[in-house]
């Protein structure tokens, strides 16, 4: 992968084997870039922990609501992090539920959160590390690492209850 950042603040992922340009600091899916299109742009290539860095401000403060399977959810304020890389605004297991994922019982108690415009899983912490693992909801595949303050709870608009 290649990060770039335009001057109007697009914050553009490059994959080598796919060959494809994806903007990647908005809530819209599929903002897909064609090469000519990348090219008109006027960018500069970045590190990939500078591009993270950048994507975190970006969600930080993002508001975001959507729809799925007929019920609508919002993305709440992140998480703010404690000295212990939990949270101090939120109370887990009681204002955020925990959750099991079926047939992974053994990952033990995590939360469902909203990253970078994606819902997932999250493991809170690893071993003491402090960053925990990022989840696919449906496939289980482990997506990436995120620190919790970088993630958010989802709310339920309907049922006013935080999921």
């Amino acid at each position: 992968m290649k990060y770039f950042k335009s001057e109007d603040d697009k914050l553009i992922q490059y994959n080598i084997e796919t060959n494809v340009y994806k903007i990647r600091n908005t809530i819209k899916k599929g903002q897909v870039l064609t090469q000519e299109d990348f090219e008109k742009l006027s960018t500069k290539q970045i590190k990939k922990d500078e591009f993270s860095r950048l994507m975190n401000i970006y969600f930080k403060n993002v508001k975001h609501e959507w729809k799925y399977e007929y019920s609508d959810f919002r993305k709440m304020d992140n998480f703010e992090e404690d000295n212990y890389s939990l949270s101090k605004n939120y109370t887990l297991g009681r204002d955020i539920p925990y959750h099991i994922i079926p047939g992974m019982e053994w990952i033990g108690k995590v939360l469902l959160v909203y990253h970078w415009g994606n819902i997932y899983y999250h493991t809170i912490s690893y071993n003491g590390y402090q960053q925990g693992q990022l989840i696919h909801p449906t496939t289980h595949e482990l997506v990436r690492w995120a620190k919790l303050k970088h993630c958010s709870p989802v709310f339920n608009i309907g049922t006013k209850k935080i999921c």
